[in-house]
């Protein structure tokens, strides 16, 4: 395991060069191969060309679409980081079109905004691909985007500011709405060149109750755009500028005024002037808004927001006249990386931690369990830091925590005051290492803080029956069994009846196979004390047991209580 993560890991000491120049070992990147193949369901997609309204992109006759997949929950910033890697390699590669495919129900509004703020910085166009779903923080980082293209039944929209498992106050909620929708209207002005270039209204409705959306038509140009309610009454009622301002959100909205500028975040502005007074007139009624906005291919293509229906790598080859396309999928290393801080995994990892240290710590000398309790304890811990989430002090707070139980089990000084305060620390560390941080070094999310202790309780309350199973059963457990010599396995163990060699170590099972130590025995605890495990000296051999009673002095006479599976329980006589 500990292998595993250090090969995981090069991509992040080696850079964005490094991890390329190994994928180019595995998949060439001018192979014909990779650059256009399909799955499947291209294979499969309906005939014709896709469906598709104008667009003011496009591609050399020979030239490169790369293909950036962002999939599933935007929960850190290792899938940043990711996308950063991708973008770079594909850059290197000549891309003349990035497009970047999203698949995401949303997630954290930071690492969304981190992404479109990459997105907007590209040296080439880019295209966001709605290829299922890219609701709530997806829509954002479409948006920030050159253009926006859709796959056949795919949805997007739905993007009002949450935190899952809390109510947001007034105060934070317009907060993080007044970011939000700066964002979308920096988008909306500057970075989306869309077939509709001011859709700002159609993103205030996706994050606002209480936004109506109209499509107008200019009654000379023809020109379309897509507009709030206060914009419709100027430009298709003639009402003066200065009275639509005074319009606000419908019956549904709610009251969101931003606590720094005082604006009521739910109120549609104009954006129109006096010249624009009657001047155009309705085509249709995109939203009512009596619920957030979300909407389909088919509803997008319409409005105008999205250039085209597009399902597949074929069509989208064929839409933009390019003469190859390639993917840049996340390194195997990548992947693994980010399922090792899945909150489960981290559980399955201290769970199998806290079994193979203790089983050693019980039984000394069988290695193995041990040396997984480990390489477990350090994936747990290292994986974080690859991914952007541990910081420095956790690393301390685990440490001292570490320290604090390993003193008090051998010592005993505190009768296991410091024991449980080494515990705390080390689990705080833990738990605080795999969620993201803020800017002030705190947690970002208190939900996120919650599931992830929940995630250790959990594998902290399984280790109490999996120790009493294993201490009870250890030596006839399969595979397990296989590190307990048995009478056939060892010709050093004396046989039934014969006298033992001196000094000889036995242990649980070596000794019920030899029948030499049984309950009800007496010895001496040697010169390390039992801690409380150690070693007793019985019939002049060294065996391995475990105290009852805590802590036990060198030279105490004991007996010999239970002799069970890999495990010998003493007492003090």
């Amino acid at each position: 395991m500990v292998l595993v993560l250090i090969a995981a890991a090069l991509p992040w000491l080696s850079g964005p060069g490094a991890a390329w120049a190994r994928d180019e070992a595995e998949d060439p990147p001018n192979t014909t191969d990779q650059q256009d193949a399909t799955d499947p369901a291209d294979e499969s997609a309906s005939a014709g060309a896709p469906t598709s309204a104008s667009t003011g992109l496009s591609v050399p006759t020979n030239g490169l679409i790369a293909v950036i997949e962002i999939d599933g929950p935007i929960t850190n910033s290792f899938q940043l980081e990711s996308v950063k890697r991708r973008v770079d390699r594909a850059v290197q590669d000549g891309a003349d079109l990035i497009v970047f495919e999203l698949d995401t129900p949303g997630g954290r509004l930071d690492t969304a905004v981190e992404i479109a703020k990459l997105i907007r910085g590209l040296p080439v166009p880019s295209v966001a691909w709605v290829n299922d779903m890219a609701l709530s923080a997806g829509i954002l980082i479409a948006s920030s985007c050159d253009e926006l293209i859709m796959s056949r039944g795919s949805l997007t929209g739905d993007c009002a500011p949450i935190l899952p498992g809390e109510n947001l106050a007034p105060t934070e909620r317009a907060k993080a709405l007044s970011y939000l929708l700066a964002e979308f209207e920096l988008n909306a002005q500057d970075n989306y060149a869309g077939p509709t270039t001011s859709d700002y209204a159609l993103f205030h409705a996706m994050c606002v109750l209480g936004i109506e959306v109209y499509q107008v038509k200019h009654k000379l140009t023809g020109e379309t755009r897509l507009v709030n309610k206060a914009d419709y009454e100027v430009m298709v009622n003639g009402m003066s500028p200065i009275e639509a301002d005074k319009i606000g959100p419908n019956q549904t909205g709610s009251a969101l005024v931003d606590p720094d500028s005082g604006n009521d975040l739910g109120r549609p502005k104009t954006t129109t002037s006096q010249g624009d007074m009657g001047q155009w007139e309705l085509v249709s009624q995109v939203h009512n808004g009596t619920t957030l906005l979300t909407i389909n291919d088919k509803e997008s293509l319409s409005i105008g927001l999205s250039a085209a229906s597009i399902s597949n790598q074929t069509e989208l080859k064929q839409h933009y006249g390019a003469g190859r396309v390639q993917r840049y999928d996340e390194t195997w290393s990548e992947s693994l990386v980010g399922f090792l801080v899945h909150p489960v995994v981290r559980a399955c990892l201290l769970l199998l931690a806290i079994a193979g240290l203790l089983m050693e710590y019980f039984s000394p000398g069988l290695l193995i369990p041990g040396i997984v309790g480990l390489a477990a304890l350090a994936t747990l811990i290292g994986a974080p830091f690859l991914v952007g989430l541990a910081q420095t002090w956790h690393l301390i707070l685990i440490v001292i925590g570490a320290a604090l139980v390993i003193y008090e089990l051998l010592t005993m000084t505190t009768f296991g005051v410091l024991a449980v305060l080494g515990l705390l620390m080390f689990l705080a560390g833990l738990v605080l290492s795999g969620v993201q941080t803020a800017t002030n070094g705190l947690p970002a999310s208190g939900s996120e803080v919650i599931v992830s202790s929940m995630s250790f309780v959990g594998a902290i309350v399984l280790t109490v029956p999996l120790m009493i199973v294993l201490t009870r059963y250890f030596g006839s457990l399969p595979i397990l069994n296989k590190l307990v010599l048995t009478e056939s396995q060892s010709a050093s163990i004396p046989a039934e009846g014969a006298p033992p060699m001196p000094h000889q170590r036995v242990e649980g099972d070596e000794s019920v196979g030899a029948g030499t130590i049984q309950p009800g025995m007496t010895g001496t605890v040697t010169a390390t004390g039992l801690r409380p495990a150690g070693r007793v000296e019985i019939d002049d051999q060294l065996i391995d047991v475990t105290s009852t009673g805590g802590f036990i002095e060198p030279g105490t006479a004991v007996r010999v209580v239970e002799v069970h599976g890999n495990m010998i329980s003493v007492e003090a006589v």
